[in-house]
């Protein structure tokens, strides 16, 4: 009897801490899985085609609470656009048409916010090019008073520009003006009445006869 009594004595104690074990790690567990789940989940949509240099296009977001238990309060959404190196601005994000800085817990109505960016496109280059984004968004997770934070970016291909067509110029004949002198008057000649040459020829016999007479 007194061994047998030993025995239950010592497997009661066992199965004591067992439980008392099991209950540690159950608590421990719940305690790991509530930081595993704090964060912020953020999806960023872009249009799928092909933009326009100089074009405006809209993109929409999404920010959502992961923490299944408490509330993330003092949201806060930027948006940065060229990414990176590009400015950084502030953008609402809404549940229904009440922009929002509290996300209820993951699962209820108030998890999620969203909205809605209007971009315009750069001016066009010799190639086609990839317009990143990036929405980032950080709050406080109300469990451990823990700052949380997430981001998502998206990419829109601008077109490359279109070449003008250059006027190819034709062939046209050039006219080379020459320098053609101007006619050249003729002088008149004189013409002789008929007593005139009558006197002439009587004139040119008696220049004759003088001459044949020196001889």
């Amino acid at each position: 009897m007194p061994q047998h009594f030993r025995v239950s004595r010592a497997l009661v104690r066992s199965l004591g801490l067992g439980l008392l074990f099991a209950v540690v790690l159950s608590l421990s567990s719940d305690s790991l899985f509530g930081q595993v789940v704090t964060g912020l989940a953020v999806l960023k949509s872009c249009p799928g085609t092909p933009a326009a240099p100089g074009s405006t296009f809209s993109c929409t977001y999404s920010v959502q609470n992961a923490d299944p238990v408490n509330t993330v309060i003092n949201l806060a959404v930027t948006n940065q656009v060229p990414f990176p190196g590009g400015p950084i601005t502030s953008v609402a994000c809404n549940q229904g048409t009440v922009a929002v800085t509290t996300l209820g817990a993951n699962g209820t109505a108030t998890d999620t916010c969203t909205g809605a960016i209007s971009e315009t496109a750069p001016p066009c280059t010799s190639t086609n090019i990839f317009f990143v984004d990036q929405v980032a968004a950080n709050g406080t997770d109300t469990g451990a008073s823990l700052p949380v934070a997430g981001a998502a970016s998206n990419a829109v291909v601008i077109l490359a520009c279109t070449p003008t067509p250059t006027p190819t110029p034709t062939n046209t004949p050039v006219f080379t003006p020459t320098n053609t002198p101007p006619p050249t008057e003729v002088p008149p000649v004189p013409t002789l009445s008929f007593p005139m040459m009558a006197m002439l020829g009587l004139l040119l016999a008696g220049a004759g006869l003088f001459l044949a007479r020196r001889q």
